[in-house]
């Protein structure tokens, strides 16, 4: 439960309602939740991906779904696009426990998405959040030339996600809501026989962040 509070209340404290800056529309969030699930919260895998034989750890998207409304109650059908999704992390300090962020280095920018929202139906799509270059800071490690957390070890971080999109005339719209990332190592580990077996998880990560 303690876990599940917590969630909430950095969700209450950084997720903002939709808004429409230019557009006569109105575009929002209707929920982040994992991959595949309900959860309003993400736990990563750093165990591997079983199928691939390299021990190569995948990337965890998360569900955006997202609706637009309309201006009145009559008239025409109107649409908005997706053009691209900003994610920017913070983390919890292991030493203090404060949420601090965001990370410039780890912020992500997702372009040429262009994914059409129809009005009054919600619109839901995957955007990889828990990349190599965040998991790795679960084991202290530099990735893709990003350095590890200065701070230690981090296993617990906050992912503010920003959806920028367009509406039929050009007029811009954006969201914004926050997803819990859990960095503990929950994927089901190989057992005798599979190729990945005794690899420890750093050389796993080495895989995809050298």
């Amino acid at each position: 439960m303690k876990k599940m509070g917590g969630l909430f209340l950095v969700l209450a404290a950084m997720a903002a309602a939709g808004c429409s800056d230019k557009s006569s529309m109105r575009f929002t969030i209707d929920s982040i939740t994992e991959s595949g699930g309900s959860k309003p919260y993400m736990e990563t895998d750093l165990q591997g991906n079983m199928a691939d034989s390299t021990c190569s750890i995948i990337q965890d998207p998360a569900a955006i779904t997202v609706r637009l409304e309309k201006p009145g109650t009559i008239g025409p059908q109107y649409e908005a696009y997706v053009k691209n999704v900003v994610i920017d992390y913070y983390y919890y300090d292991p030493n203090d426990g404060q949420l601090k962020g965001p990370v410039a280095l780890l912020s992500s920018k997702q372009y040429n998405i262009n994914l059409r929202v129809d009005a009054g139906l919600p619109m839901l799509f995957l955007v990889p959040v828990a990349s190599f270059v965040v998991k790795a800071w679960s084991q202290g490690m530099d990735c893709s030339g990003i350095p590890g957390s200065s701070a230690g070890i981090v296993n617990r971080m906050v992912a503010r996600i920003t959806v920028n999109a367009e509406d039929g005339t050009g007029k811009k719209l954006s969201a914004q809501g926050s997803i819990m990332l859990y960095l503990f190592d929950y994927g089901p580990g190989p057992v005798i026989g599979d190729p990945c077996f005794g690899v420890p998880v750093k050389a796993w990560l080495s895989f995809n962040c050298n």
